[in-house]
């Protein structure tokens, strides 16, 4: 898998936050519905004198008791069939709510596993050296746990990164470790505009002079 940047890596962490808190709010009522639709599933019948033939409704469209269609507002009509074996008729006939609660019920699972463990991982790399508090903008260097590089560009903020000794976020201290040198302000707009940097551009960049690289 391709690295995500770190604008696209953030924007996706949100987007699913947003996504979470919309699912959160129609839980209560699709679990409503789907509940009543479990109670509609055929059940199992006794075989007596009255139950051991029944006639229901069978709509052959869509391969499902009619009683889910109507449920679902759908004006396909219902073929009424006779059948011998209702144990086998509840047994047999696909329960689409009952699937849809499993399916539910493991996702919300899965789901809680992979945020435990991603706010394990993220945690552990936190710098020791900061609150993580937004800076002071108004600040003329960036403050103790914040990318001295990043602020060039526009006094943006970047945690530094406990890979690179230093005042560096892990962008800039790559960077610096491949190139020799510092990114330039403008090679700074594009990684926190989340665009792509490709090295032409970065070979054109460093070729300026030094008043032009860091201004």
């Amino acid at each position: 898998m391709k690295p995500l940047n770190p604008t696209s890596r953030r924007r996706l962490l949100e987007d699913t936050v947003t996504d979470l808190t919309a699912a959160i709010t129609i839980l209560g009522p699709s679990l409503a519905l789907i509940h009543d639709a479990q109670n509609g599933h055929p059940r199992a019948a006794r075989y007596d004198a009255d139950t051991t033939r029944h006639v229901r409704l069978w709509c052959f469209t869509h391969e499902r008791d009619h009683q889910a269609c109507e449920h679902d507002a759908l004006p396909c009509g219902g073929t009424p069939i006779t059948t011998v074996d209702p144990t086998g008729d509840a047994a047999t006939t696909p329960d689409p709510a009952a699937a849809a609660q499993r399916h539910i019920d493991k996702t919300i699972t899965a789901l809680a596993a992979f945020a435990r463990a991603l706010t394990d991982e993220i945690a552990r790399w936190q710098p020791p050296s900061t609150d993580m508090q937004r800076p002071d903008p108004t600040a003329a260097v960036a403050p103790d746990g914040w990318c001295t590089s990043c602020w060039r560009n526009d006094k943006k903020h970047e945690p530094i990164s406990t890979h690179y000794a230093g005042t560096l976020c892990r962008f800039c201290g790559s960077f610096k470790k491949r190139e020799g040198q510092l990114p330039t302000v403008p090679i700074l707009e594009l990684h926190h505009q989340g665009r792509n940097i490709y090295q032409h551009f970065v070979d054109e960049q460093l070729r300026r002079p030094q008043s032009r690289r860091t201004a």
